[in-house]
């Protein structure tokens, strides 16, 4: 009787969880902005606490997507974590440096 043996997983690629765990964190970070945005505009905080809550969405999302990476790799969780939080800088970036107005204009 021949004995069957255990299909093992093939661990999927740091990159490609980095990736995915940095999308992850935006998308998180962007749940939580309107969110934030309707408490400011509902009255309930003042609107000089906008910079302190796109830093607590964005520790939220970063938080959240380092979590997902980690999980997923199994071993090397700072690494992990580290790598997701880079692309998850990086997406931020590269929206930030699409989304913005050109220079000064006259």
């Amino acid at each position: 009787m021949k004995s069957v043996k255990e299909k093992k997983k093939p661990k999927s690629s740091l990159l490609r969880n980095a990736l995915i765990g940095g999308v992850l964190g935006l998308l998180i970070s962007l749940v939580f902005m309107p969110f934030l945005a309707l408490t400011i505009s509902a009255g309930l905080v003042s609107e000089l606490m906008t910079d302190s809550f796109v830093i607590v969405s964005v520790i939220i999302g970063a938080a959240g997507g380092g979590l997902y990476c980690a999980g997923k790799q199994g071993g090397g969780v700072v690494t992990a974590g580290a790598a997701s939080a880079a692309s998850y800088i990086l997406l931020v970036l590269l929206i930030s440096l699409m989304t913005a107005k050109g220079g000064v204009q006259e």
